[in-house]
């Protein structure tokens, strides 16, 4: 599989190394949970917000490559 390359302030996917809450919803992020991480704005979201959907269906098309 390609990869395709990546930048420092790329989203991404992460394990939370701190309690925290999403910048979206409100939820708690515990210490160790998956969350997805923006470095640019520096905020962090619970895996079942709007944004972290957005965020796996957008690297979904980047997988398949957009000529699907």
């Amino acid at each position: 599989m390609r990869r395709y390359k990546t930048y420092q302030n790329d989203p991404r996917e992460l394990r939370s190394k701190y309690d925290s809450k999403c910048a979206e919803t409100g939820k708690d992020i515990k210490k160790g949970d998956l969350c997805v991480y923006y470095p640019n704005v520096k905020k962090i979201y619970h895996t079942d917000s709007k944004t972290a959907y957005e965020f796996r269906v957008n690297q979904e098309d980047w997988r398949m490559g957009h000529e699907y």
